[in-house]
Order: C-alpha cells, then structure tokens, then sequence
C-alpha cells in the first residue's frame, strides 16, 4: 500500500490524498469520457472468448460483479495478441483480496516495477464494483467505491489495447461501461 500513497504523492504533485478523493476527482471529470460499451446483465463462465479492443488508451472499465460461485472474478486489460502480455485486476472472494498482477504487463529493467499487488476488500451487498483506469504505463484500480485502490506502473508494447472479463466459476455482471477519455 505504500507505493500507493508515493504514486499520488508523486505524481499529482499535492500532499496525500484518499483513494475515495482521488476517485472521486477522476470522476467529476466524466464529461470528458466518451461512451463505447454498455451493458447490464451478464453471465459469465471462464473467458467465454470475448476480448474487445477499444481503439486507443486511456480509457475507463467500469464494472459490477456478482459471483454465483465464482472463486476469482476480474477484467485483464493491455492484452496483446499472441503474447503472454496481460495486467490483471481481479478480486478472490476466498481471502477476500482486491488484486493487481502486472507481472506480464511489458518489460523493464527496473527492479520491482512489476508484481503481484494486493489489498483486503470486503464485498458490498454481494457486489463488487471496479473502475479500472488504463493509460499508456499507469493501471489503476478503485474498488467499491474507494475502498479498495490499486495501481501499478506497465510496460506494454504498443497497440496493446485488449481486454477481457474472466472469472473462475460463474458471475454476474449487473453493469459494464467502457469509456475512452479524451485528452
């Protein structure tokens, strides 16, 4: 969780914030966010096979899960086409984990720079929402509403614009939003 709190301490130049501020900054700027997908009341099991690409980065995933038996639910985003590169954010409901993998999410020489990220996270009236926020070497992840914050710096190779929901088990989605944000 340190890394967090350096991330915005660093990057937005401002004394620390809460994952629930800063969140709540990201969203006032929705006007700026340009609808491309839009769903209610999805079923999941596995991959299913379906991977979107949005045309460019940054872009918004706003998502809302519920398992109906799913272990492991989550979305992986900068896929790239026959690579093994892919971030994870991902929620395990056995240990109750909020989670971030950017192991395969590109390549640096800096040590640590990518991992396996993870923080406590409760669900929420048998739900668990995420906006993911992916930009050209930054994934962030809120969840519930800011209770649980993730991000992690990546390394992908360019045109890595994929991404995919997975769950181990089945799942609900009761909402998903893709945005592109405008610069």
């Amino acid at each position: 969780m340190i890394f967090c709190v350096l991330f915005v301490q660093i990057s937005f130049g401002q004394a620390t914030i809460s994952p629930k501020e800063r969140l709540k900054i990201l969203l006032s700027n929705q006007n700026d966010w340009k609808s491309v997908i839009y769903m209610e009341g999805l079923s999941i099991e596995g991959d299913n096979g379906m991977t979107w690409r949005n045309e460019s980065v940054p872009y918004v995933i706003e998502i809302a899960f519920e398992s109906d038996g799913a272990s492991d639910l989550g979305v992986k985003v900068l896929l790239k086409s026959n690579t093994n590169q892919e971030a994870i954010v991902g929620y395990n409901f056995g240990n109750e984990q909020l989670y971030l993998n950017t192991i395969n999410a590109g390549k640096t020489n800096i040590p640590n720079a990518l991992g396996l990220f993870s923080t406590p996270l409760k669900v929420l009236r048998g739900r668990v929402k995420f906006y993911v926020f992916v930009y050209n070497n930054i994934v962030e992840v809120f969840a519930n509403d800011g209770e649980g914050f993730l991000s992690s710096r990546v390394f992908p190779e360019d045109n890595s614009f994929d991404w995919q929901i997975f769950t181990e088990g089945k799942a609900n989605v009761g909402q998903l939003g893709v945005y592109e944000i405008r610069n």
